[in-house]
């Protein structure tokens, strides 16, 4: 059997971080499987390298 295409909605995504809907036309980020709006991309990038991130004068892990 064929599905019924009037059946199948597109869904409409949300963002990752604050849950919001990304609407049609509207820009946003797809980074490791979750998309992200643009009003949490800053966030997104302040999350992304936290592995990396050193406090200076601390390096020697004080």
């Amino acid at each position: 059997m064929y599905p019924d295409k009037r059946r199948q909605r597109r869904q409409t995504p949300l963002c990752a971080l604050c849950g919001q809907q990304l609407t049609k036309g509207e820009a946003y980020w797809f980074c490791g499987g979750a998309g992200v709006c643009a009003v949490c991309l800053p966030d997104l990038i302040r999350r992304g390298p936290a592995p990396c991130r050193k406090i200076s004068g601390r390096e020697d892990g004080q």
